[in-house]
């Protein structure tokens, strides 16, 4: 493999968007064209082909005005479809927009989750009994409580399984990894355990076998 140019002081970078930002805060073409600069730059990301800058207390920005983008939020999440923003109020104000559109289309009080999968957002990594599930498409909402397992008990830690992972929604299932190594499956439409691997010792995460396979190594 040969090198074909070294670029310096990168502190994230987009390359199907050809961006990259730079521990000085310039944002930049990979050929190095000057775009703008926005101090603690740490990521860039583009909705309705305005490039937004995010700082390091998620706080997002127009490269092009250097306007704040969603006065008041800061972003958590941004999929091809949703951004999700929270507030640092009192209660906490956790919002879901239409990423296309900044258009709000939820907000409650509780954190939306870590993750989404699709339409699906998903909470309950660490310390947490209840693994929660919302369909932002259709606002429909319910929990699997890893409490209510028995056999979700780790003898040898005393305390409970938690889980470490979230890694994806295939046919209908979640895939996670617990902190003693164990892959769950839950069946998303019936709502229960598919598979509970207790001796898979995972080590770290699972990542495709290959290629645009949806098997697990």
């Amino acid at each position: 493999m040969k090198i074909s140019k070294n670029i310096n002081n990168i502190v994230w970078f987009d390359s199907s968007n050809n961006l990259i930002v730079k521990t000085n805060g310039n944002i930049t073409t990979f050929d190095d064209k000057q775009l703008g600069k926005i101090e603690d730059a740490r990521k860039v990301f583009i909705i309705e082909n305005e490039i937004i800058v995010l700082n390091s207390l998620n706080q997002a920005f127009s490269l092009k005005t250097a306007i704040p983008f969603l006065t008041g939020q800061r972003i958590s999440l941004i999929t091809e479809k949703y951004l999700l923003t929270y507030e640092k109020s009192t209660p906490r104000s956790y919002r879901v927009y239409l990423n296309n559109k900044k258009s709000l289309i939820y907000e409650q009080n509780e954190p939306f989750g870590r993750n989404i999968f699709g339409d699906l957002a998903v909470d309950g990594i660490g310390n947490s009994e209840l693994i929660s599930i919302k369909n932002l498409a259709d606002n429909y909402s319910y929990t699997f409580n890893l409490s209510e397992l028995d056999k979700y008990q780790n003898n040898s830690l005393n305390s409970n399984f938690e889980v470490m992972e979230f890694f994806d929604v295939y046919k209908n299932t979640l895939i996670c990894s617990l902190n003693n190594g164990g892959i769950l499956l839950l069946d998303l439409l019936n709502k229960k355990e598919k598979v509970f691997l207790k001796d898979a010792k995972l080590i770290s995460g699972l990542f495709p076998s290959k290629a645009n396979s949806h098997i697990m190594v």
